[in-house]
């Protein structure tokens, strides 16, 4: 066991309080399409493309001209876990320009990251809201 575990194995009381200390040392990792294939809709960002490009770097699909209902994504394991993922997206929006909207959908594998997509939001100062 090392250090950080010990010492939240001391503070933490039960195992749902662990599990949320752990889940705060989250990393994001690129995810692939197969990986979030049947993630869906749980809330909007009310940001810049150029913010949220800023927090969470390059996106994975960039195709301006494409004939999909998705221009723009951005898609992310949480701690390196397949069942872990959520998107960052826009949808069916052909009339603005990528680099023009405000506000784009966030999707996710599974509602139990939901809380801890919220704090990485909150993280990188970026306005979530549920749907």
């Amino acid at each position: 066991m090392d250090k950080f575990h010990r010492i939240a194995k001391q503070i933490v009381t039960s195992a749902k309080d662990l599990k949320f200390l752990v889940e705060m040392e989250a990393s994001l990792a690129a995810a692939g399409d197969v990986t979030v294939a049947s993630s869906g809709l749980i809330g909007y960002v009310k940001a810049s493309f150029k913010k949220i490009k800023s927090a969470f770097g390059q996106p994975q699909n960039y195709d301006p001209d494409t004939k999909e209902k998705t221009r723009v994504k951005w898609a992310f394991k949480i701690n390196n876990d397949p069942n872990m993922v959520f998107t960052i997206y826009d949808y069916k929006d052909k009339k603005t320009p990528i680099e023009e909207l405000k506000e784009f959908h966030v999707g996710t594998k599974g509602r139990k990251t939901k809380d801890l997509i919220k704090k990485i939001f909150d993280q990188k100062k970026i306005k979530f809201t549920e749907v």
